[in-house]
Protein backbone atom coordinates (compact mmCIF):
# COMPACT_ATOMS: atom_id res chain seq x y z
CA UNK A 1 0.00 0.00 0.00
CA UNK A 2 1.26 3.21 -1.27
CA UNK A 3 -0.11 6.52 0.37
CA UNK A 4 -0.79 9.53 -1.68
CA UNK A 5 -2.80 11.98 0.40
CA UNK A 6 -2.11 13.80 3.68
CA UNK A 7 -4.09 15.86 6.17
CA UNK A 8 -2.33 18.54 8.56
CA UNK A 9 -2.65 17.77 11.94
CA UNK A 10 -5.29 20.94 12.91
CA UNK A 11 -7.65 19.45 9.56
CA UNK A 12 -7.42 22.58 7.73
CA UNK A 13 -5.05 21.07 4.62
CA UNK A 14 -4.63 18.54 2.48
CA UNK A 15 -2.03 17.42 0.15
CA UNK A 16 -2.03 14.70 -2.86
CA UNK A 17 0.11 13.36 -5.51
CA UNK A 18 -0.68 14.29 -9.32
CA UNK A 19 1.79 14.19 -11.90
CA UNK A 20 2.27 17.91 -11.85
CA UNK A 21 3.54 17.60 -8.58
CA UNK A 22 2.51 17.89 -4.80
CA UNK A 23 -1.10 19.48 -4.88
CA UNK A 24 -2.13 21.59 -1.75
CA UNK A 25 -5.90 22.20 -0.78
CA UNK A 26 -7.69 23.48 2.00
CA UNK A 27 -10.04 21.75 3.16
CA UNK A 28 -12.44 25.07 3.83
CA UNK A 29 -12.55 25.77 -0.40
CA UNK A 30 -11.85 24.25 -2.93
CA UNK A 31 -8.85 26.07 -4.50
CA UNK A 32 -5.75 24.25 -5.50
CA UNK A 33 -1.70 24.95 -5.96
CA UNK A 34 0.83 22.60 -6.88
CA UNK A 35 3.72 23.24 -4.22
CA UNK A 36 6.16 25.44 -5.75
CA UNK A 37 9.45 23.03 -6.21
CA UNK A 38 7.69 19.51 -6.55
CA UNK A 39 6.41 19.96 -10.34
CA UNK A 40 10.04 18.16 -11.56
CA UNK A 41 11.04 15.49 -9.13
CA UNK A 42 9.21 12.84 -10.86
CA UNK A 43 5.98 10.68 -9.26
CA UNK A 44 6.33 11.76 -5.77
CA UNK A 45 4.33 9.30 -2.96
CA UNK A 46 4.39 9.15 0.36
CA UNK A 47 3.82 12.82 1.49
CA UNK A 48 3.09 13.66 4.93
CA UNK A 49 3.12 17.13 6.81
CA UNK A 50 5.15 18.18 9.97
CA UNK A 51 3.61 18.46 13.77
CA UNK A 52 3.64 22.43 12.88
CA UNK A 53 2.12 22.29 9.06
CA UNK A 54 4.60 24.23 7.79
CA UNK A 55 6.48 21.89 6.04
CA UNK A 56 5.60 18.75 4.16
CA UNK A 57 7.97 15.44 3.72
CA UNK A 58 7.42 12.88 0.54
CA UNK A 59 9.74 10.57 -1.36
CA UNK A 60 10.98 11.18 -5.31
CA UNK A 61 11.83 8.54 -7.19
CA UNK A 62 14.24 11.10 -8.91
CA UNK A 63 17.10 10.02 -6.51
CA UNK A 64 15.96 7.98 -4.54
CA UNK A 65 15.61 9.97 -1.44
CA UNK A 66 13.05 11.72 1.80
CA UNK A 67 13.27 15.30 0.62
CA UNK A 68 10.92 18.27 2.65
CA UNK A 69 9.95 21.54 1.22
CA UNK A 70 8.05 23.99 2.65
CA UNK A 71 4.24 23.85 2.51
CA UNK A 72 4.51 27.34 0.94
CA UNK A 73 7.25 26.15 -1.50
CA UNK A 74 10.05 26.23 -2.02
CA UNK A 75 13.63 23.81 -2.94
CA UNK A 76 13.35 20.86 -1.34
CA UNK A 77 16.11 19.28 0.69
CA UNK A 78 17.33 15.83 1.11
CA UNK A 79 16.67 14.26 3.96
CA UNK A 80 18.03 10.74 3.50
CA UNK A 81 18.24 8.20 0.77
CA UNK A 82 15.22 5.27 1.06
CA UNK A 83 13.53 2.64 -0.97
CA UNK A 84 10.21 3.16 -1.96
CA UNK A 85 8.44 4.33 1.72
CA UNK A 86 6.44 1.60 2.73
CA UNK A 87 4.32 4.78 5.10
CA UNK A 88 5.70 7.62 6.73
CA UNK A 89 4.88 9.79 9.98
CA UNK A 90 6.50 12.43 11.13
CA UNK A 91 7.03 12.39 14.89
CA UNK A 92 8.63 15.78 16.74
CA UNK A 93 12.12 15.61 15.13
CA UNK A 94 11.92 12.67 13.42
CA UNK A 95 10.91 11.14 10.42
CA UNK A 96 9.44 7.03 10.48
CA UNK A 97 9.52 5.28 7.54
CA UNK A 98 8.82 1.73 6.63
CA UNK A 99 11.08 -0.37 4.13
CA UNK A 100 9.26 -3.33 3.29
CA UNK A 101 11.75 -6.69 4.48
CA UNK A 102 14.28 -4.03 5.57
CA UNK A 103 11.89 -2.81 8.79
CA UNK A 104 11.21 0.58 10.01
CA UNK A 105 13.33 3.23 10.32
CA UNK A 106 13.88 6.64 11.82
CA UNK A 107 15.62 9.94 10.75
CA UNK A 108 15.91 13.07 11.92
CA UNK A 109 13.65 15.34 10.15
CA UNK A 110 16.80 17.61 9.14
CA UNK A 111 18.74 15.08 8.06
CA UNK A 112 21.11 12.10 8.87
CA UNK A 113 21.91 8.57 9.31
CA UNK A 114 18.56 6.38 9.64
CA UNK A 115 18.81 3.44 12.36
CA UNK A 116 16.51 0.69 12.22
CA UNK A 117 13.78 0.49 14.95
CA UNK A 118 12.10 -2.38 13.82
CA UNK A 119 13.15 -5.22 11.69
CA UNK A 120 11.00 -7.49 9.61
CA UNK A 121 11.54 -11.57 9.94
CA UNK A 122 11.67 -13.44 7.39
CA UNK A 123 9.22 -13.11 4.31
CA UNK A 124 7.65 -10.47 6.06
CA UNK A 125 6.88 -6.43 4.87
CA UNK A 126 6.98 -3.65 7.57
CA UNK A 127 4.30 -0.80 6.82
CA UNK A 128 2.96 2.64 7.93
CA UNK A 129 5.12 3.42 11.37
CA UNK A 130 3.71 6.10 13.41
CA UNK A 131 4.86 6.42 16.89
CA UNK A 132 2.35 6.21 20.02
CA UNK A 133 1.87 8.74 22.58
CA UNK A 134 4.71 8.60 25.35
CA UNK A 135 7.69 7.85 22.92
CA UNK A 136 8.55 4.67 23.28
CA UNK A 137 6.06 2.33 21.19
CA UNK A 138 5.79 1.96 17.84
CA UNK A 139 2.70 0.76 16.02
CA UNK A 140 3.25 -0.87 12.63
CA UNK A 141 2.10 -3.30 9.79
CA UNK A 142 3.85 -6.50 9.75
CA UNK A 143 2.32 -8.33 6.20
CA UNK A 144 4.07 -11.94 5.30
CA UNK A 145 4.08 -14.08 2.01
CA UNK A 146 2.99 -12.77 -1.75
CA UNK A 147 -0.56 -12.91 -2.07
CA UNK A 148 -2.61 -10.16 -3.02
CA UNK A 149 -4.29 -10.96 0.26
CA UNK A 150 -1.48 -10.41 2.55
CA UNK A 151 -1.98 -6.56 3.71
CA UNK A 152 -5.72 -8.17 4.59
CA UNK A 153 -4.18 -10.65 6.53
CA UNK A 154 -1.61 -8.51 8.21
CA UNK A 155 -0.69 -8.10 11.77
CA UNK A 156 -0.98 -4.48 13.67
CA UNK A 157 1.75 -4.47 16.35
CA UNK A 158 2.98 -2.62 18.71
CA UNK A 159 6.75 -2.71 19.49
CA UNK A 160 8.03 -1.40 23.06
CA UNK A 161 11.69 0.45 21.67
CA UNK A 162 12.99 0.40 25.10
CA UNK A 163 12.95 -3.58 25.60
CA UNK A 164 12.00 -4.75 22.22
CA UNK A 165 9.23 -6.59 23.25
CA UNK A 166 6.69 -6.90 20.14
CA UNK A 167 2.66 -7.70 20.68
CA UNK A 168 0.47 -8.09 18.23
CA UNK A 169 -2.08 -5.83 18.78
CA UNK A 170 -4.73 -7.56 15.94
CA UNK A 171 -4.75 -9.74 12.97
CA UNK A 172 -6.35 -9.16 10.43
CA UNK A 173 -6.12 -5.52 8.59
CA UNK A 174 -3.19 -2.75 8.37
CA UNK A 175 -2.18 0.87 7.95
CA UNK A 176 -3.33 1.54 12.00
CA UNK A 177 -2.91 5.08 12.75
CA UNK A 178 -3.88 5.92 16.57
CA UNK A 179 -6.34 8.82 16.79
CA UNK A 180 -6.71 11.33 19.77
CA UNK A 181 -9.77 9.89 20.98
CA UNK A 182 -7.25 6.80 22.06
CA UNK A 183 -9.10 4.77 19.05
CA UNK A 184 -6.87 3.06 16.62
CA UNK A 185 -8.01 3.07 12.77
CA UNK A 186 -7.06 0.53 10.00
CA UNK A 187 -7.90 -0.49 6.65
CA UNK A 188 -9.01 -3.91 5.62
CA UNK A 189 -10.45 -5.35 2.71
CA UNK A 190 -13.95 -6.99 3.69
CA UNK A 191 -14.35 -10.51 1.60
CA UNK A 192 -16.49 -11.88 4.22
CA UNK A 193 -18.99 -10.57 2.36
CA UNK A 194 -18.13 -10.70 -1.56
CA UNK A 195 -16.89 -6.92 -1.02
CA UNK A 196 -13.47 -6.01 -2.01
Amino acid sequence: PRHVVAVSRDGQQMVYVSSAGLQLRSISNLDVRTIRGTEALGPVTTPVFSPTNDAIAFWTPLDRTIKRIPVAGGEAVTIVAADDPYGMSWDGDFLLFGQGAKGIMRVRAGSGRPELLASAGNGEEAHGPQMLPGGDLLLFTLASGTGEDRWDNASIVVQSLSSGTRTVVMTGGSDARYVPTAHLLYGRSDTTFGGS
